[in-house]
């Protein structure tokens, strides 16, 4: 008992305590700018600064903090998507479509180099040296072939030589196009 009354007079002491109000009102006395000494002047008017300068500050301040958390929300998300298939195929076309055009141009120019040049090569052997050709066997001595002796004109290794040039450059407007 004695301790609910102990506990009753601390509560009501601390009541009477901070129940009591400031009545005393300031009071707003309104004067021309002009009628102020300078150096009073001066300082209003660098109080007004500061605080329209605080204001500016707090909205940065907020802005600048509801830009990092809109960012770092936005890549949160995108690394989750990222790591889906969607989001896979997603970069994958991405990618594509930044540098396809320019890997499908070099992928097909190297293929065309590699089919082209053996291909030209064999020509020009086939075609454009001097070589043996059989032309007929006897049938009295079947191991005898008789050869005829082949030697192309200038005019076909002239035209081979300018089909391979003509053949590079292309491919070179494939590749660099």
């Amino acid at each position: 008992m004695k301790k609910i009354i102990i506990l009753l007079l601390v509560v009501l002491s601390m009541t009477t305590l901070f129940s009591q109000e400031n009545t005393q009102e300031e009071e707003m006395v309104l004067v021309k700018k002009s009628d102020l000494p300078d150096e009073l002047a001066k300082q209003i008017e660098m109080e007004r600064k500061i605080e329209q300068a605080g204001k500016f500050v707090g909205l940065g301040k907020e802005i600048g903090t509801a830009m990092n958390e809109s960012l770092a929300a936005l890549t949160e998300t995108a690394s989750k998507f990222a790591d889906t298939k969607l989001g896979k195929f997603t970069l994958f076309l991405v990618a594509y479509k930044v540098i396809g055009k320019d890997l499908i141009q070099y992928v097909i120019s190297f293929i065309l180099l590699l089919v082209g040049i053996p291909t030209f090569i064999h020509l020009i052997l086939k075609n454009c040296i001097t070589r043996k050709i059989p032309v007929e066997t006897d049938e009295d001595k079947p191991n005898v072939i008789k050869y005829e002796t082949y030697e192309p004109s200038s005019d076909m290794l002239w035209g081979h030589f300018l089909a391979l040039i003509l053949y590079l450059i292309v491919i070179s407007i494939i590749a660099f196009a």
